[in-house]
């Protein structure tokens, strides 16, 4: 994705993925560069270990509430579409570089955004993501931005959910 990024000098890309993103190997190839490209990607392995010594989720507890949120959650796989509020925390840390047989990986500065629903309907699962991003987040605005960036992978879901249908019924 860096060399397509890198020819489009006037164009910033960003990957968004959810949880089978998470791959620590992208992390390493997509620091900031000025001309690559950019990721934001939920988190499928919470514990991760920090260059310090910490864990993720202890600077996550530490870390005071940014800002909060309220979206419309669509619905999905049977699930009523309702309103979502969610507290935002951030915090910019240093990630312990895995171990591979193979390599040494470099540890990588993340920024990590942990958004946790507010007072969800009585037996609904609450709606509680943990993202990273190579990008800097220092305000409310870049935060929510971020997440609203995240939630656009619903409609595109939906979007291919909807090709995938209409492909079957023409086949």
């Amino acid at each position: 994705m860096n060399e397509v990024a890198e020819t489009l000098t006037d164009t910033r890309l960003t990957y968004i993925a959810d949880r089978e993103g998470d791959i620590d190997d992208l992390f390493v190839e997509a620091p900031i560069p000025e001309n690559s490209a950019d990721w934001l990607v939920r988190v499928q392995h919470r514990g991760r270990c920090l260059a310090d010594g910490g864990k993720l989720d202890e600077a996550l507890d530490a870390a005071p509430v940014l800002t909060e949120i309220t979206f419309e959650r669509p619905a999905t796989n049977g699930a009523k579409a309702r309103q979502v509020e969610q507290e935002i925390k951030v915090v910019r840390v240093t990630l312990k570089a895995p171990w591979r047989p193979d390599r040494t990986l470099p540890e990588v500065t993340v920024t990590a955004l942990l958004a946790t629903e507010i007072n969800p309907p009585a037996g609904v699962e609450p709606l509680n993501w943990l993202l990273l991003t190579n990008l800097a987040v220092n305000t409310a605005e870049e935060a929510v931005e971020k997440l609203s960036w995240y939630l656009c992978r619903w409609q595109v879901e939906i979007f291919s959910k909807s090709s995938k249908a209409a492909v079957a019924l023409m086949s």
